[in-house]
């Protein structure tokens, strides 16, 4: 199995966690960087104190070797504050997403993390590049949650990204989107992917904290129960087909302590509410973020155990 080599980063694992904006907790950051993957803590919503905090949480939980970052939303409202707390606690790396930060490059001067950036295209990764990414993570169409085509842009598979993108630049490339167990990730390595990010996959873990109908509905999910819906962040989104997903009772959830996590929110809805209503147990009146492949999860692992799973033809 080729090692994945960011910058001066050698994971054990080449993997990378998916950062499960709103529904992700330390302690399940630090299982999967105990594991061997790269951990990832998700930003969105969260004070710089309260991202210091989760930066503590995850570190006393993790041995020296384990490696672990932040996943940061250029265009939130706390980007840049954030981004001194992520200087400040020496994070091993950061993941930009939703946008491009022409002054990146501060951030991994004199030491600083590796600079990771989340893209959808070969002219972005190309230009992550340029601003001096370490590496690059591509999500296509396949991922759950957010997907990185704007209205009107075709959605294009992750094996066909990473065929793009791999022989145009230099620096690693991480594949996003659809990669579930041994027979969905083995096709990205091929398509000549350093790496892979997982993110459905590790919903449906022991060590993922949720209401047990949250993992119940990920791993009975059939063909018809995976769809693309709308987000208030102007994106599309791919989820779990509950009545929520496709529009119904939403009237009944207004939108309380808003947290301004992104300043383009429409506010049709509050996202991080629906995600956490569906973490405790509201499944139908909520989100799920769910991959292509979820039908293909039949049962709850270990996170040591899906990694084994998702490399064992590797």
């Amino acid at each position: 199995m080729k090692a994945l080599v960011i910058g001066k980063l050698r994971p054990r694992l080449p993997v990378m966690q998916g950062a499960l904006g709103y529904i992700g907790s330390p302690s399940f950051v630090a299982a999967v960087a105990r594991a061997g993957a790269l951990g990832t803590i998700a930003s969105l919503g969260l004070t710089p104190e309260e991202l210091r905090k989760q930066i503590a949480e995850v570190r006393s939980q993790c041995s020296e070797g384990d490696i672990f970052g932040v996943n940061l939303l250029v265009p939130a409202t706390t980007y840049p504050a954030q981004v001194e707390v992520c200087l400040e606690q020496h994070v091993h790396f950061v993941e930009l997403a939703a946008g491009m930060d022409k002054q990146c490059g501060r951030i991994h001067a004199q030491g600083g993390p590796a600079v990771i950036y989340k893209v959808s295209s070969l002219r972005l990764a190309q230009y992550a590049e340029q601003l001096g990414a370490a590496a690059v993570v591509v999500m296509g169409k396949e991922a759950g949650g957010h997907l990185g085509f704007p209205q009107g842009v075709p959605f294009v598979s992750t094996a066909d990204l990473v065929r793009a993108v791999k022989p145009r630049v230099r620096i690693p490339v991480i594949a996003a989107g659809g990669a579930v167990d041994a027979e969905t990730a083995r096709p990205l390595f091929e398509a000549g992917a350093d790496g892979i990010q997982v993110g459905t996959r590790l919903l449906a873990t022991r060590e993922f904290q949720s209401h047990p109908s949250f993992k119940d509905a990920l791993v009975h999910a059939g063909a018809d129960d995976v769809v693309v819906m709308d987000s208030p962040f102007g994106l599309p989104l791919r989820a779990l087909n509950t009545r929520f997903a496709r529009g119904q009772g939403r009237e009944a959830f207004g939108i309380k302590d808003c947290a301004r996590c992104l300043p383009t929110c429409s506010k049709t809805y509050c996202l991080r509410a629906a995600m956490l209503r569906a973490l405790a147990g509201q499944v139908e009146d909520g989100i799920t973020p769910a991959s292509e492949n979820t039908p293909r999860i039949r049962t709850l692992l270990q996170v040591t155990e899906a990694f084994s799973e998702m490399l064992r033809l590797v």
